[in-house]
């Protein structure tokens, strides 16, 4: 806050020390201020970066509460899967970290319960007995990005148009990305009944609800039998608004 302040009171000094400098008078003393007040920007703005970083945190202290959580239920189910972690040494804006955790929990669940198939069935496929669930995370520009994916049997976009039109959505006329989507919706399901597992009873509304609390967005890609990755994006730092 205090930073912000400082942004603040700079921002207006610099606009009376431009305008001071236009006026007639002594040129030595006009750059005189003018240097001086390029100095002042400078040493604030390693005060900035300084401050900013504090704030960072590794998303390991996320990522590794799901190591156990995937082995646990894996065996649950009956399934045989590896985790994954990259880029796990990737700092985030604390806030954003401390957040993470529940949209993360149900998507591993649902990729867990819905995306990966039993041994057996991926071994009929053509497939390694053992799926791969992998958790990633990445800084990409201003964007801080983790990524779910799983090499499991994909969103079956048939059953998502099924779905839709049950609820009265006409799916039909929307193309494969918009179609994926849907799984976004509340309550949107294409399992018949309520798993103990992934969904509860709730849907991945609550994922996509909790990520643009924090200003991200969510978006879903999936092959049919190659796997699903759903990829959260998120403002590098909430520490900052750019405002007029």
């Amino acid at each position: 806050e205090l930073t912000g302040e400082m942004n603040v009171l700079l921002a207006g000094l610099s606009e009376r020390v431009r305008r001071l400098a236009s006026r007639p008078g002594p040129e030595e003393e006009s750059e005189a201020a003018t240097e001086s007040l390029e100095h002042v920007h400078r040493t604030f703005g390693l005060l900035e970066r300084e401050v900013f970083a504090t704030r960072l945190v590794p998303v390991e202290t996320v990522f590794s509460r799901f190591r156990r959580l995937v082995r646990d239920l894996s065996l649950e189910l009956g399934k045989e899967v590896d985790f994954a972690a990259v880029g796990a040494e990737t700092t985030f804006d604390k806030s954003i970290v401390d957040e993470l955790g529940e949209p993360l929990l149900h998507l591993v669940r649902n990729a867990l319960d819905h995306g990966i198939e039993r041994p057996a069935e991926r071994e009929a496929l053509g497939k390694p007995r053992r799926a791969t669930l992998t958790l990633a995370a990445r800084q990409a520009s201003s964007l801080a990005e983790i990524a779910v994916l799983d090499d499991g049997a994909g969103i079956d976009l048939a059953k998502v148009r099924r779905k839709a039109a049950e609820m009265g959505i006409r799916a039909e006329e929307l193309d494969d990305d918009a179609a994926r989507d849907l799984v976004f919706l509340p309550a949107f399901s294409t399992r018949g009944g309520v798993s103990a597992i992934s969904g509860r009873g709730v849907g991945l509304d609550v994922v996509k609800a909790s990520v643009e609390r924090l200003g991200g967005s969510v978006r879903v890609r999936s092959v049919p039998g190659r796997g699903t990755e759903f990829r959260l994006s998120f403002p590098l730092t909430l520490a900052v608004a750019d405002a007029l």
